[in-house]
């Protein structure tokens, strides 16, 4: 399950309280723009997604309010509390409708079936999306729009739309998940009012990557490329022709036709959620519920880190490269119930343990026997120490602080030595409800 993305003030103690749209299979679905009416200027590309820090998911990372607010309260000090936008008023763009405060409205922009530039019709499961400012060329010569990669959380059922690229870009043909591409262009007028209005229209839209699966969450990188995880672990077709599923695929954002899809299991094969790059390294969460095991009594999801062995760039792939996958654990306390944490801002020292096979070969997930090369990415960690979360559970949020170094995390018995540049501490941050 993938948390909706919020406005860029949820992640500092603000939660308007806005309905998610209906992403079922057949429903209508609604990009939202939102805007204050009250105070004109540009709208921001994280204020038009209506998403913020939260879109990577319960990782927070880097310093800004959310730093000082783990701060005081580690220190004792009160906490300010948030007026909140006001009330919620129904609105409508004469074909949807949502409750927003007064001042934001909304526009319907983009629906399942629209057709496409591809001839493909837009797929339907919509889910987190990644904006960019469009600097021009390609089918938009003159710039000034946004770019939005949108990820479609298609699982192969019926009714779906797949996202079609054609089998030289697919990964998976038989799989029906993917990208699509959106170029949106505002223009600016004024209503009867004399109020600034906005509308957005879509100039271009096409299916960017294709043969995935369940693409859930991911996040983008700081070169105009989007991260896309697949929220799922299994094989497709037998023998030779199988295909292993529970990877990070890379999408070039300035691309003007379809990417191919190229799996990274370097990063790990697992149930993935969010990322969030920082420092030359990627960040990534899982979304796992706690479990009963027989030798750890319970585990539940980790939070892992990819440090790849090489710069990565506009002209690069992450594919290309190589590198440990670790999991974050509690100094002197393995196998910590993360979870179990109550206390906004209490600061925990950390390490980081090595996961030994990321692209290990248990298509179910859950194999409990510990065969090697048969042990699911989230046991092989938190048998080597690492902390667990449940994915809904009330600590989920860990922010890192201090100052990205060079450091080295000892790994217990069995285990390889490694480091990384990593934060020194990490804050319990409280998950919203």
């Amino acid at each position: 399950m993938c948390v909706r993305r919020e406005t860029p003030e949820a992640a500092f103690g603000y939660r308007p309280a806005i309905p998610a749209p209906d992403f079922r299979p057949g429903r209508r679905t609604i990009l939202s723009g939102y805007y204050s009416e009250s105070k004109p200027g540009r709208l921001s590309r994280k204020a038009f997604l209506g998403i913020g820090g939260m879109s990577a998911a319960a990782l927070m990372l880097g310093n800004g309010p959310l730093q000082s607010l783990g701060a005081r309260a580690a220190l004792g000090q009160e906490v300010p509390q948030a007026t909140g936008y006001g009330p919620l008023v129904l609105k409508t763009d004469g074909e949807n409708s949502l409750r927003l405060p007064a001042a934001f409205n909304f526009q319907t922009i983009s629906r399942r079936g629209d057709p496409q530039r591809d001839g493909n019709p837009t797929p339907g499961i919509f889910d987190a999306m990644g904006a960019y400012p469009d600097a021009g060329g390609g089918v938009n010569p003159t710039g000034g729009t946004t770019i939005l990669i949108r990820n479609h959380e298609n699982r192969e059922r019926p009714g779906e739309i797949k996202v079609t690229t054609g089998p030289a870009f697919e990964y998976d043909e038989t799989a029906f998940g993917g990208c699509t591409k959106l170029v949106v262009r505002q223009t600016r007028s004024r209503d009867a009012r004399g109020q600034e209005a906005r509308e957005y229209g879509v100039v271009d839209s096409f299916n960017i990557l294709g043969g995935t699966s369940t693409n859930c969450a991911g996040g983008e990188l700081p070169f105009k490329k989007w991260m896309t995880c697949e929220e799922v672990v299994k094989r497709t077709g037998t023998g030779e022709d199988s295909l292993k599923h529970g990877y990070n695929f890379e999408v070039d954002a300035m691309s003007d036709g379809p990417v191919k899809a190229v799996p990274i299991p370097q990063m790990g094969r697992f149930v993935h959620e969010a990322t969030a790059w920082r420092s030359g390294i990627l960040y990534q969460t899982e979304d796992r519920s706690l479990q009963a095991d027989p030798i750890r009594g319970t585990i539940g999801s980790s939070l892992y880190r990819y440090i790849p062995d090489g710069r990565v760039g506009q002209s690069g792939s992450l594919a290309e490269t190589t590198g440990p996958l670790e999991a974050l654990a509690i100094k002197g306390q393995p196998h910590f119930n993360a979870d179990a944490v109550v206390t906004v801002g209490v600061p925990f020292p950390v390490e980081w343990v090595p996961v030994p096979e990321p692209d290990h070969d248990d298509d179910t997930d859950n194999r409990r026997d510990r065969v090697p090369n048969f042990t699911p990415t989230r046991i092989q960690a938190q048998d080597n120490g690492a902390a667990y979360f449940d994915r809904q559970g009330k600590a989920s949020g860990f922010r890192a602080s201090g100052r990205a170094r060079r450091s080295t995390s000892t790994a217990p018995p069995g285990g390889r030595r490694t480091s990384g540049r990593c934060g020194s501490t990490i804050r319990a941050a409280r998950r919203s409800p």
